[in-house]
């Protein structure tokens, strides 16, 4: 342990009483702080992937800052019918299950745009009314004519400064 003694000394201030640190060379505390050493390293060293990957999610969109927190739409339905609409969350790149939301459409008949159009305003609504966290990217599943919704949405209820991707299967 680099600087023993000052942390030593800092530590048994701190405590208000005396503070050793004793490092052991064998045995199973040995291997229990090289795997609490290891475990820490890989957290660390995911944590600047994704941190690396944001960024580069950023740059790549040419978004004016790193998304944080994005929230992902998507609607289902069986022709039209019984359409339930799906948000969920990434924050700092990991999932955030508490925050994910499930919508029951009341939109009639085979229209996703109308939809995705109800979904997006009820949620957004409800977050300009709470001043709940803004987040820093949507994606909407769909193409360009769900893409416009978003924005529709966004500028009819004053959401500004939140950038909105569509995600459209290649064919």
């Amino acid at each position: 342990v680099e600087d023993k003694n000052l942390v030593e000394e800092w530590l048994s201030e701190k405590r208000e009483d005396e503070v050793s640190i004793e490092v052991p060379t064998e045995g199973v505390e040995y291997r229990l702080v090289r795997m609490v050493s290891k475990n820490a390293e890989i957290i660390l060293n995911h944590q600047k992937e994704v941190k690396g990957a944001l960024l580069d999610l950023k740059k790549y969109l040419g978004i004016p800052r790193i998304p944080k927190r994005i929230e992902a739409f998507d609607i289902s339905n069986i022709s039209g019918k019984m359409a339930v609409g799906s948000m969920v969350v990434f924050e700092n790149g990991a999932p955030k299950k508490n925050y994910y939301r499930r919508y029951k459409i009341r939109t009639e008949g085979p229209d996703d745009y109308a939809m995705m159009r109800e979904m997006l305003e009820r949620r957004y609504t409800g977050l300009m009314k709470d001043k709940g966290p803004v987040p820093d990217l949507v994606l909407v599943d769909g193409g360009k004519g769900q893409l416009n919704v978003a924005t529709d949405v966004f500028k009819f209820l004053g959401v500004e400064d939140v950038p909105i991707i569509g995600l459209a299967k290649e064919f």
